[in-house]
């Protein structure tokens, strides 16, 4: 988690999160996919997190990143 701070990252609740199931579907190979989905997807033992490019404008990434993880973050 101290990585994904570092890298503009928030802790957010899950209900902040998307409802694309794509999205979900990562989750699907966690050990702690069963209590997000005994919850609803309220609840998990892991930390939702998100990222707003537009709170970081203009802003250095903290490491140098992969080209290709620049364009999708949009900077």
């Amino acid at each position: 988690m101290k990585m994904n701070t570092q890298l503009g990252y928030v802790p957010v609740t899950f209900a902040d999160l998307t409802d694309d199931e794509a999205f979900w579907r990562g989750c699907d190979g966690c050990v702690n996919v069963d209590v997000l989905k005994r919850t609803g997807r309220k609840y998990c033992i892991c930390t939702g997190m998100l990222y707003d490019p537009a709170v970081h404008e203009g802003e250095p990434t903290p490491i140098e990143l992969p080209e290709e993880v620049m364009r999708k973050i949009g900077k």
